[in-house]
């Protein structure tokens, strides 16, 4: 049997930790339901749901209208 080569082990495990594992903590909000757009305004935005409507602003919210 091979040596593990994270633990030592002689007993190879699925679980154990290495360099290549990413930490992640993921936070996932609840959808509102709202009224959605129309489908032409919908369309144009990528979208009918307002609230998953997030455009991208070139420097930040500083150049919202």
């Amino acid at each position: 049997m091979e040596e593990n080569k994270y633990t030592g082990d002689m007993e190879p495990t699925d679980l154990t930790p290495s360099a290549e594992w990413l930490p992640a903590i993921v936070s996932i909000d609840m959808q509102v339901f709202g009224t959605p757009y129309e489908p032409d305004n919908g369309f144009n935005r990528g979208t009918i749901f307002p609230a998953l409507y997030k455009p991208f602003l070139a420097g930040g919210m500083s150049n919202a209208k």
